[in-house]
């Protein structure tokens, strides 16, 4: 009866855990059994000078690069500063534009030809330079034309029609 037994899978992983541990332990036994006898053969070995030397040098090498590291952060924080100190002065002569744009404005709009009163913003040194209006003249299209076909030309581009358009309609190109 007692081979008939059927046993589990957790019946048979209990005592085989207790196996291995045992089996871990007597080991780790014999290893300190072993170390405490050879301590008195262990010879101590010292490290040669280059090697103690070599741990002052790669301290030398990161202290050399961290200040690498300092003079590099410090040389790109003044170009960002300096790039700041650009960007703010285009800012300010834009903004003095916007305003001297602005203010020439409502002086085409104001029928009395500028009368009107200077606002704060006009007052700044910018807005104080003369300013000489410079006048729109349309270009005069003849009136009278020699040539029919350069005639026909200009209407047809004033109509807003291509080149090749143009040409074709006119004859000078004859694609075939």
């Amino acid at each position: 009866m007692l081979l008939r037994a059927q046993f589990t899978l957790p019946d048979l992983v209990l005592p085989f855990v207790v196996l291995i541990a045992i089996f871990i332990f007597i080991r780790r036994s014999r290893r300190r059994f072993r170390r405490s006898r050879d301590d008195s053969a262990i010879v101590h070995v010292t490290r040669p000078e280059s090697d103690r030397s070599g741990s002052a040098r790669t301290s030398d090498e990161l202290t050399r690069q961290e200040v690498e590291f300092y003079e590099r952060s410090r040389d790109m924080s003044g170009m960002l500063d300096s790039k700041i100190r650009v960007l703010q002065h285009l800012i300010t002569q834009s903004q003095q534009q916007i305003e001297r744009l602005e203010e020439l404005l409502t002086r085409s709009k104001d029928p009395a030809g500028g009368t009107s009163s200077p606002t704060p913003e006009s007052t700044s040194p910018a807005a104080a330079s003369p300013v000489v209006p410079t006048p729109v003249v349309p270009i005069p299209k003849p009136t009278t034309l020699d040539d029919p076909q350069l005639a026909e030309i200009l209407a047809l581009a004033d109509e807003g029609f291509s080149i090749a358009t143009i040409a074709h309609r006119v004859g000078l190109l004859n694609l075939r």
